[in-house]
């Protein structure tokens, strides 16, 4: 139990800086509401992308998906294919320019933070894609 607080606070120690710092200025096209639209409408068009990303998320993974209870892709299991994994990465491209598209303004911090994570998220998988992690062998003993 004292690891885990450990490793959980150590975590914390290290994200904080990076938080704190402003994020770079991205310039995204258009896929989005435009910034002078409704906050309703770009809240709603937030959390239907963090829905439509999730959704998508587990088909990929459907294992992640059973264990966490969802039970829509129990017939799959993943699929590990330059293939599939180009496409996975197409699918994060493109939420990734609709996602920095949205205004924050007016947003809650929890909001803010959330985008910014995802956005950090698909970053590093677009980013990590040139190592092609999905192709290292596996070594079990």
């Amino acid at each position: 139990m004292r690891v885990i607080r450990l490793s959980i606070l150590c975590s914390v120690i290290l994200l904080v800086p990076v938080f704190s710092l402003p994020a770079p200025a991205q310039k995204f096209p258009d896929a989005g509401p435009a910034a002078n639209a409704p906050l309703a409408d770009r809240r709603a068009a937030l959390n239907a992308l963090f829905q439509q990303y999730w959704d998508e998320r587990l088909e990929h993974a459907p294992e992640e998906a059973s264990l966490l209870g969802d039970k829509r892709w129990n017939d799959k299991i993943s699929d590990y294919s330059v293939a599939s994994e180009n496409a996975w990465l197409a699918q994060e491209q493109d939420l990734l320019m609709k996602l920095g598209a949205i205004d924050t303004a007016g947003f809650t911090e929890s909001e803010k933070m959330s985008r910014e994570m995802l956005l950090l998220e698909f970053t590093d998988d677009i980013e990590a894609a040139d190592f092609k992690e999905w192709e290292m062998p596996v070594n079990q003993s």
